[in-house]
């Protein structure tokens, strides 16, 4: 059976609550005595965070996911529906089915996660991180901030034209908490948290909208060779 069905991010509280009901309907119109069923479901999303120019498929449990096309530099596929346990998480090039990395995660019950594809070549490997997606109601916009470029010192997220980062200190694969922040418009920079001066040459001027959840993520190569992707700024929208 697959066990994967792609989803819509912001629905993924409604689906959650609406299995749970079903299962509770279930069990008032049964005439057993029998405990309910307890519906448990996990959610995950996959990121090619790499940093090259190369397009990759990902497969999860041999089933395809990247259906509307390879993952592109910084592109990500929605979250999937999963049972809670152990998956693999196959990705391939663009033109083949052979593995270039293949790796078993682990999914907790009712809880959502994002899985990066990080580093090249023979450094390839995943970050795994649980996500955050329970916050539809707030005024406010949700932002973490997430260091994936391998030859990166660590990092700050700012804002354009505020002295104070936004998100300070995050050295390669650490992955900031959630903060809390106002629903607008931001330009963000990459600054070396040692000295305060910009990494890279593009910022980003983006749209956080009220209740939804984002990752920011530095990207690419400071020391870009052949093929590399330099070092930018990229945002998944979350929920």
């Amino acid at each position: 059976m697959n066990n994967f069905t792609k989803m819509i991010p912001a629905r993924l509280r409604t689906s959650l609550t609406c299995s749970i009901l079903a299962a509770t309907t279930f069990f008032m119109q049964s005439c057993s005595k029998d405990t309910a069923p307890v519906v448990e479901i996990s959610y995950l999303s996959i990121v090619n965070a790499t940093p090259t120019l190369a397009t990759f498929n990902a497969y999860v449990d041999q089933t395809k996911i990247t259906n509307a096309g390879p993952l592109s530099f910084g592109a990500a596929v929605g979250y999937f529906q999963a049972t809670p346990g152990a998956h693999t998480v196959k990705f391939t090039t663009a033109s083949s089915t052979d593995p270039l990395i293949s790796k078993s995660v682990s999914l907790e019950a009712n809880k959502a996660y994002s899985l990066f594809l990080i580093n090249k070549s023979t450094n390839m490997d995943y970050l795994l991180t649980p996500d955050q997606i329970n916050n539809t109601a707030s005024a406010k916009a949700f932002v973490r901030f997430v260091n994936l470029s391998p030859d990166a010192p660590a990092l700050n997220l700012n804002v354009k034209d505020v002295a104070t980062a936004l998100i300070p200190d995050q050295a390669y694969k650490a992955v900031s908490s959630f903060i809390e922040t106002e629903a607008k418009s931001y330009t963000f920079q990459l600054k070396n948290k040692a000295n305060g001066n910009a990494v890279g040459e593009n910022d980003l001027t983006f749209e956080l909208k009220a209740g939804k959840t984002y990752t920011v993520m530095a990207v690419g190569m400071v020391t870009a060779a052949e093929g590399d992707q330099k070092i930018q700024i990229k945002v998944v929208t979350n929920q």
